[in-house]
């Protein structure tokens, strides 16, 4: 996991990840706060796994990400 961390730049805040910043400024530190669930699932390794419905690979973004984009937009 990533080390996270949050800096002031002028007036504008951004969240660093291992000293790198990240996309986004952030006009408060509270705003930057609340982004910091994001940045930590953007930053999450890719997975390649097989679709549960049709069983063909893709790339999962997480435990909750196991179908595919077209059987996914199937479903209803």
């Amino acid at each position: 996991m990533s080390d996270l961390s949050i800096v002031g730049l002028g007036g504008s805040y951004r969240v660093l990840a291992d000293g790198r910043a990240q996309p986004g400024h952030y006009t408060s530190a509270g705003n930057a706060i609340a982004a910091l669930p994001g940045v930590q699932r953007r930053l999450r390794p890719i997975t390649r796994r097989a679709c549960l419905c049709c069983g063909q690979p893709f790339n999962s973004f997480g435990p909750g990400n196991r179908l595919c984009r077209p059987c996914k937009e199937g479903v209803e």
